[in-house]
Parts: C-alpha cells; sequence; structure tokens
C-alpha cells in the first residue's frame, strides 16, 4: 500500500484510514503498557501489538433464498438481506464498543464478513471470547442453527509487519481466516 507511486494501489482515504486505525492501536497499546517515550514505543513496532478480529455468516445464502414459495417473495429477500446485515452491523459495533475502539478499526466489512484491526491488550483476548460466546449463543437463539456467524481471532503481530521490505502481513491474515475456516468446521460448539 503505497499513495508515493505513480500509480497508486489503494485510494487516499482508504491509506489514511488505515494508518490512523494502526496509529490508534499504537497508541491503546503504548497507554496500557506505560510506554511514554517515543523510543520505547519505537521498539515496542516488533511486539506483539496488533490481532485481526474476522466474522463471517455461513448459511446466509440459503436462508435469504429460501423465499420461493412465500408471497411477496421480493420484499423477502429484501427484508432477510437486510436483517444478515444490521446482524452484522450489531456484531461489529458490539465487538467495537466491548474492545473501547472505533469504526475505523473495521478494515474491511462485505459479503457478510468483516475484518477489524484490534490492539492486543491485556483483556482483549478474554473479551473477545465472552463476546464470541454471546453472539454464538444469540444466533442460535434467533435462527435455531440455520445460519451461524462465526468468529475468530488472529495471532499477535507487530507494526513491522505492515512494511513492504520485511514485512509478513499476509501470513497473519490467512491465520485469522484458517481459524475461521476451522470454526466453520465445530459449529455452536
Amino acid at each position: 500500500m503505497n499513495t508515493e507511486d505513480e500509480i497508486a494501489d489503494v485510494s487516499l482515504w482508504e491509506h489514511l484510514s488505515l494508518t490512523a486505525t494502526i496509529a490508534n492501536c499504537f497508541y491503546l497499546y503504548s497507554e496500557e503498557k506505560n510506554l511514554l517515550d517515543l523510543e520505547e514505543i519505537k521498539k515496542s513496532e516488533n511486539k506483539e501489538v496488533f490481532r485481526l478480529v474476522v466474522g463471517d455468516f455461513s448459511g446466509i445464502q440459503k436462508y435469504i433464498f429460501d423465499i420461493q414459495k412465500m408471497k411477496s417473495a421480493a420484499k423477502r429477500l429484501k427484508g432477510r438481506s437486510f436483517l444478515v446485515q444490521l446482524i452484522l452491523d450489531d456484531i461489529k459495533n458490539r465487538i467495537l464498543s466491548e474492545l473501547k475502539l472505533n469504526s475505523s478499526n473495521v478494515v474491511i466489512s462485505a459479503g457478510g464478513k468483516f475484518i477489524i484491526l484490534v490492539p492486543n491488550m491485556n483483556n482483549t483476548k478474554k473479551d473477545f471470547e465472552k463476546i464470541k460466546k454471546e453472539v454464538e449463543e444469540r444466533i442460535f437463539k434467533r435462527f435455531k442453527g440455520e445460519i451461524r456467524f462465526n468468529l475468530a481471532f488472529s495471532e499477535e503481530f507487530g507494526g513491522g509487519e505492515f512494511g513492504e521490505e520485511n514485512g509478513d502481513f499476509g501470513k497473519y491474515y490467512d491465520n485469522a481466516f484458517r481459524a475461521l475456516a476451522k470454526n466453520q468446521f465445530r459449529p455452536f460448539i
């Protein structure tokens, strides 16, 4: 992601939004760890400052399109699609609220999936597990297993992983989605 190339591969808005998200995560991490000196913060660049939270619906196509025998199929299709989007937004907002983050931390949200960049603070994993359990219970009660929402957490990684030269952000991205795929094969555990 470089905005200085002749042909930029990312819009300036997306670049600045992600930069602000990274800075916010660094700030929250530094504040919790009492890293007040700029040199200490620079050293923490290679420590485990970040995690990715990924979420994905399973079974939504069957749920949304299982209306062919109903009256007013088009209205029901729109209604079910809207309901799925509301649930996705509610889950994202719940995670952001619980982890005391803002909407800029949502890196991607499309197609029934989202990715949130979060700081790796002391209670992040515990709070995430609590949210995951609540979400799974609510979805199961509401939809009786017809659809599922899967949440997963990546390994911790440092700010150096975002760099083009030595960074390996893709490894952590893939790791998060492998964990998500693993959860999809163990629904409602």
